[in-house]
């Protein structure tokens, strides 16, 4: 979104802004590190997943309302913090549901298709911003 011009006017950020922006998300998940793991133990496996996907769609709502940039960085940590939450909840799943000579692979590929999602929003990103 850094790339955006309208993105950047409408919140008028400065490079301070910019950053507290981007970082939001990673904050969020090191808050995500002390919750996650008692709380997927507490509840289960299948409730962590549900506990932090509605929790990130919710921060989604919130973010794509944001009217100020305060209103965004607090959707963008618990957005961190859902999204944290659900990828312990996921591994820790996986890794119980997998066979175990294929549990590696199953892990890895897991680990492979978040990066590959990242990247391919990126390049989706930069792709519309050319098109508009």
């Amino acid at each position: 979104m850094n790339i955006l011009p309208s993105y950047t006017e409408y919140f008028a950020l400065t490079t301070a802004t910019l950053g507290l922006n981007t970082a939001a998300v990673n904050i969020g998940g090191a808050i995500s590190g002390f919750v996650a793991g008692p709380l997927i133990d507490k509840l289960g496996r299948k409730n962590g997943i549900t506990i932090g996907c509605v929790l990130s769609l919710v921060a989604i709502v919130i973010q794509t309302a944001a009217q100020n940039v305060a209103m965004f960085v607090i959707a963008r940590v618990l957005i961190g913090i859902g999204v944290g939450i659900e990828n312990t909840a996921i591994a820790v799943f996986l890794a119980e549901l997998a066979p175990y000579n294929y549990r590696d692979y199953v892990l890895g590929a897991f680990n492979d298709c978040w990066y590959i999602g990242q990247s391919s929003s990126h390049v989706f990103t930069t792709n519309v911003e050319l098109i508009f």
